[in-house]
């Protein structure tokens, strides 16, 4: 894994690919974050490999990261690659006691957030704003629903403290029309003035809120707070963002 861009951090990593290579060490708990980009067909194969690396045993708790495109895409290649891992890891860890627990994330933002990537609106904005960059929206009108990163954190350390077992929606329980989420961070966020390119490609897909009835033990960060807390951080390491929206134009 590569560290992150951003300089304040002090993460330690095991410099491996546990696609490909053997983990010596044992964890009581493993989170798994990565959407392995190979084709559906060869998922299953692919997570077997990783699990014969790290060498599950009874009594770890497993954290697998799937994704809210299980109902909006869920016949796009990404959809159906996290739909498998669900699947596949469902299976086997039932049948081999290990606890699991399977997390669908919806639209999250917050610091460390790097732009230009799926699901990244809220650092797209932001960045191209302070970049002095529009932004590409294809359909303002669609509805999302919106989590701060700190809330990541507790839901994780919930779900490992209380050993629960099964799959859970991971957001906020509401849904915001991207239009609005735009005004307001015109509005209430800089203020700001955000230029934006309306494609208007109405999107098909269905908008879905995350289901948040497990979740009422697990207090939120407030959406607005979350904005206002987010902007200043992209603002502090404008200097990282430049040097990596150059090297990924290289």
């Amino acid at each position: 894994m590569k560290p992150s861009i951003f300089s304040d951090r002090q993460d330690t990593f095991i410099q491996a690919d546990p696609y490909q290579d053997h983990v010596d060490s044992s964890y009581d708990v493993i989170i798994h974050l990565i959407d392995n980009k190979v084709p559906y067909e060869d998922c299953a194969k692919q997570e077997r490999k990783l699990l014969e690396h790290l060498a599950l045993k009874t009594g770890v708790h497993l954290v697998v990261f799937s994704s809210a495109v299980v109902y909006v895409n869920p016949d796009s290649e990404y959809g159906k690659r996290k739909r498998c891992l669900e699947d596949f890891y469902v299976d086997y860890c039932t049948s081999r006691g290990i606890t699991l627990t399977i997390f669908r994330p919806f639209n999250l933002f917050g610091s460390y957030q790097l732009p230009y990537r799926p699901g990244s609106l809220v650092a797209n904005l932001m960045c191209n704003f302070l970049l002095g960059e529009s932004t590409e929206i294809n359909d303002l009108e669609t509805k999302r629903d919106f989590m701060h990163a700190d809330d990541i954190g507790k839901f994780v350390e919930h779900a490992l403290l209380t050993k629960r077992v099964g799959t859970f929606d991971m957001g906020s329980g509401s849904l915001r029309h991207i239009r609005d989420l735009i005004s307001h961070l015109d509005r209430e966020v800089s203020p700001m003035k955000i230029e934006i390119i309306d494609k208007q490609l109405r999107e098909g897909a269905s908008d879905y809120p995350a289901n948040q009835a497990f979740w009422s033990a697990c207090p939120m960060v407030d959406f607005d707070e979350g904005l206002k807390q987010t902007l200043p951080f992209y603002r502090d390491n404008l200097h990282l963002l430049k040097e990596y929206v150059e090297r990924k134009s290289e």
